[in-house]
């Protein structure tokens, strides 16, 4: 909807920018369903919990941060620059609860390398030290 708040007409640069934002975001989330998939499950973009009305937390994210339905306005970068916030130096992945977008792509790193590990090595076998800390969160 902050889209839609803006006035190509008026101001060309800034609607160009959200408007590629958007696409990367349509990108994100076809990559997210093909990981999904790729698990076994099953992307539901249209269940009820999906569809609630805002303000509204960041499901699994931090309770006490709710994500507003705003215009584009200096408001509107603020609540983006908070929900893109990485995760700080030694930060642990959370996936549920997280207080950052960078602590949840770690644990999301971290299941999708639990998986694959048990799926390519069997008991007994083990990785290389070498390989190890690469695959654990990086």
């Amino acid at each position: 909807m902050r889209f839609y708040s803006l006035d190509a007409a008026r101001n060309l640069d800034a609607s160009e920018v959200v408007a590629s934002v958007l696409v990367e975001e349509m990108l994100h989330m076809t990559l997210a369903a093909n990981l999904l998939n790729a698990v076994g499950g099953r992307p539901r973009l249209d269940t009820p919990r999906m569809l609630t009305l805002y303000p509204r937390p960041l499901p699994h994210g931090d309770r006490s941060f709710e994500v507003p339905m705003l215009p584009f306005s200096p408001e509107a970068l603020d609540v983006f620059l908070k929900i893109e916030q990485p995760v700080a130096p030694g930060g642990l992945p959370e996936s549920d609860g997280y207080e950052t977008i960078g602590q949840f792509y770690d644990a999301i790193r971290g299941g999708l390398c639990a998986l694959c590990l048990e799926d390519f090595f069997s008991e007994g076998q083990t990785l290389s030290p070498i390989l190890t800390p690469r695959l654990a969160f990086h």
